[in-house]
């Protein structure tokens, strides 16, 4: 008898004695593999536990149709969506100064004796006790050639294959640090190294923690230079404030 007949048999309520669960249409006309249960011989009783069996019985897998391997199968797409959702950490000062290890000899002796002019100046007029405008003049203008420099990196960096195309962006912030370095040694003494310090620590936070393309060693060797730079400037400007006397390298003693 086939499968067919045996459901039009079943509807008339021509049940036999012992029904079992393989013989429960489920699913339209196809037999589900359905869990074994105890079926009522009323016709009305048979066709209400057919309708459940419609959206209780698992789906059937055809035999003919290979399971996936897992070396076919894709990533989920939602995993995914949600590992690039969590915001990355921001790394710490001392994460990225660990960098510092991995920085070529020559630029690092060449980036610290660099540094080493921008607290000479102020300790002269620490040992001399007293503000001398010469010194302080020369110390904003050691501030805004550097400044310039660093402007100059960024817009070398994007002249290589592999760094950020040489676009209105890029372009534009490597000319804002000498901008800002020219515009510094127009305005007061005291005005000048505060847009120095302004431009450094501008130039610190874009080059560290916000453009990208420049190497790990690179971030830890300017963030290091950027530090001492902006702590002599800082002495510098206190003692342009405080009550020292003023003292010019031309007057007789």
């Amino acid at each position: 008898m086939s499968h067919l007949g045996r459901c039009f048999s079943l509807l008339r309520g021509a049940v036999p004695r012992a029904v079992s669960s393989a013989q429960v249409p489920c699913r339209g006309l196809q037999l589900a593999r359905c869990p074994s249960q105890q079926l009522s011989y009323r016709p009305s009783s048979l066709l209400t536990q057919w309708a459940r069996g419609l959206g209780t019985c698992p789906p059937t897998n055809p035999r003919n149709k290979p399971a996936p391997m897992l070396s076919s199968m894709q990533p989920c797409r939602l995993m995914n969506q949600a590992a690039q959702a969590v915001p990355k950490e921001p790394e710490s000062m001392r994460q990225i100064l660990s960098y510092l290890k991995d920085a070529p000899n020559a630029a690092l002796c060449l980036g610290l004796a660099g540094a080493v002019p921008f607290w000479l100046l102020p300790a002269y007029m620490v040992y001399q006790q007293c503000y001398i405008p010469e010194v302080f003049f020369t110390h904003a203008a050691l501030g805004t050639s550097i400044l310039s420099f660093l402007g100059g990196i960024r817009w070398g960096i994007t002249l290589t294959e592999d760094g950020p195309p040489p676009d209105w962006f890029n372009l534009s912030i490597s000319v804002v640090p000498s901008v800002a370095a020219w515009g510094a040694l127009l305005v007061l003494p005291g005005t000048s190294v505060v847009v120095c310090m302004l431009g450094f620590m501008g130039t610190m936070w874009t080059d560290v923690y916000r453009l990208k393309g420049y190497p790990d060693w690179f971030r830890a060797e300017r963030l290091l230079l950027s530090l001492l730079v902006l702590g002599s400037m800082g002495v510098t400007l206190g003692i342009y404030l405080s009550d020292l006397p003023t003292k010019s390298l031309t007057e007789k003693e």
